[in-house]
């Protein structure tokens, strides 16, 4: 048995701290979430670094690890469908990230929404940190109004990495010169795909493309789907 730290927020909004002992990460959070709590922060052993910060430490932006990245999306996922404001629930975030880079950036990233940026466009600004799968479906899901549901698939993305989660599959080539990203999406009306082009991701969500720019025209070689 492992000894864990926590912090979370209980259904009153109240940060609460505390330890337990478990086999693993995954039960602690598992335990906690029955008990309707908010997670923060979970992290192995005690002391000091609890939030991933440290005296003195220096801050700067850059690549995250994926498991950072897909627990980011999950408890974001969380918030915003608990109704705490974007802002509010990225800054929250920043405040207890247990990763120093992404601290700093979801803090930044705070900022430029506050500012009046939407939130893809204020993750753009941080190309090491977020890649295109996240700009692509965070529109969607910004556009669509279901930036929680969103958020949730892209923590298991992250998770599963062409697993059980999300499978790959070739694009027909029948046609390979006139088989468009807008053409893909007129034949799938429901569903969520993600189809690369030549580096880079569009998302395709019930018969919608969104993009950063209009690549409706462009020419997929594969995609990814949600595996039922």
């Amino acid at each position: 048995m492992q000894k864990y730290s926590y912090v979370v927020k209980d259904g009153n909004g109240t940060t609460l701290k505390g330890n337990i002992n478990a086999e693993s990460r995954e039960r602690v959070i598992f335990a906690l979430q029955n008990k309707g709590y908010i997670i923060l922060e979970v992290r192995e052993g005690t002391g000091g670094t609890l939030f991933g910060k440290t005296a003195g430490a220096k801050k700067v932006g850059g690549k995250v690890p994926g498991h950072v990245l897909a627990f980011f999306a999950e408890q974001l996922s969380t918030l915003i469908a608990g109704g705490v404001p974007l802002v509010r629930a990225v800054s929250l975030l920043s405040e207890y990230a247990s990763n120093p880079k992404l601290g700093v950036v979801l803090n930044q990233v705070a900022k430029d929404i506050s500012a009046g940026n939407s939130f893809h466009s204020a993750l753009a600004r941080h190309p090491k940190t977020f890649d295109n799968i996240w700009l692509s479906l965070v529109q969607a899901g910004e556009v669509g109004g279901n930036l929680a549901d969103t958020l949730g698939q892209i923590s298991q993305y992250i998770k599963t990495q062409e697993g059980k989660g999300m499978r790959r599959a070739l694009v027909r080539d029948d046609c390979e010169e006139c088989y468009s990203v807008r053409r893909f999406a007129e034949e799938h009306p429901k569903g969520r795909y993600l189809l690369a082009l030549d580096g880079h991701v569009v998302a395709v969500v019930d018969g919608h493309y969104f993009d950063t720019w209009d690549s409706g025209d462009e020419v997929p070689v594969y995609y990814w789907y949600k595996e039922e």
